[in-house]
């Protein structure tokens, strides 16, 4: 997970289980037996045997795995492309990934290549990942105004002046500034001014606001889209967004026009054309028309990564691929 503080409208709206968020670009996916991680491809054939203590996503060719207690990388033939060695390692973003290491040093987080070099120090005691050339990175001791950005040889292009900032997406980063969040572009301008309790980040040219306890969004140019009215609401995905009315979520389409009426306890997402949606207390799938397309059965659902989507099934582990078949089911 992202280390933001940016805070995002409602749990439900996140990526569901921890091993199956939809991002990151897999061919395989990890499984978790017998208290072991390994990998599966689509069809459900054990790759990369359960041998590991801890497993994140594929990204760009690798995957971080934890051996003995340290985190390394392998590929996609299950061979270690870097040795562990980090107390923590994290997905792959525009070729570099951020890596933790927490004994003898004044700092926690740096960034490596493919290649397992540290191309920046592990010296900042908050980071995030590499987006449109620039990082975010904690570059002050007081805690007041903590965060700023570098680009990939370390230089601060962006100097320390906010108290909380996400990831740059679509060219625009969301910051907070004198209590309030606005939007800075890659040189560090306001170009969207910090007027806004809480927000989410641009997606398909929009981003999701509050105001005033309401949410709406906003387009690149910080004119309303669509009015604060929402009790939450999420980022756009395949041209929806889920929104939340009177405790129950639906969708709406870029201009605020509702195409799944709200019905939900909760929702994820679309990706892939599938998001997840929770009634009562069992979890599906909807498609774009609404649609319950698998059917509520799941405990836990995660959001569709490329084919499959993570599940708790009975009290299992599973991966589902997009007719709702069971490619994947953990042994206990």
């Amino acid at each position: 997970m992202k280390n933001s503080a940016i805070v995002l409208p409602t749990a439900a709206l996140a990526a569901g289980l921890a091993f199956g968020s939809a991002f990151g670009d897999p061919a395989l996916y990890p499984i978790l037996e017998d208290g072991k991680w390994g990998y599966i491809d689509a069809q459900g054939k054990i790759v990369i045997e359960p041998v590991y203590d801890g497993a994140r996503l594929f990204a760009e060719g690798l995957a971080a795995v934890c051996q003995g207690g340290l985190w390394g990388y392998v590929n996609l033939r299950g061979e270690l492309a870097v040795r562990p060695q980090f107390d923590e390692a994290f997905e792959f973003s525009d070729g570099l990934a951020r890596v933790r290491k927490a004994e003898g040093l004044t700092g926690n987080f740096g960034f490596i290549d493919k290649q397992g070099k540290l191309v920046l120090d592990l010296k900042y005691d908050r980071a995030g990942d590499f987006c449109d050339g620039l990082a975010r990175v904690d570059l002050d001791d007081d805690g007041k105004l903590a965060w700023g950005y570098i680009d990939k040889t370390g230089e601060r292009k962006i100097d320390v002046q906010f108290a909380d900032a996400a990831d740059f997406a679509e060219g625009l980063a969301a910051v907070n500034r004198d209590g309030a969040y606005g939007y800075i572009d890659a040189t560090g301008q306001m170009v969207i001014a910090p007027r806004f309790a809480k927000c989410g980040s641009f997606r398909e040219g929009r981003a999701p606001v509050e105001i005033e306890g309401k949410w709406g969004y906003l387009n690149k140019s910080g004119e309303t889209i669509v009015e604060p009215q929402y009790q939450a609401a999420g980022e756009f995905c395949d041209g929806l967004a889920a929104v939340c009315v009177d405790s129950k979520f639906g969708f709406v389409e870029p201009s605020g026009r509702v195409t799944i009426v709200p019905r939900f306890a909760e929702a994820h997402d679309f990706h892939g054309g599938l998001a997840a949606v929770r009634l009562e207390r069992k979890w599906g799938y909807v498609d774009a028309a609404g649609n319950l397309t698998i059917e509520p059965r799941f405990d836990e659902c995660g959001d569709f990564t490329s084919e499959l989507a993570s599940v708790v099934l009975e009290g299992r582990n599973a991966w589902i691929n997009k007719k709702g078949e069971v490619v994947w089911r953990s042994t206990k």
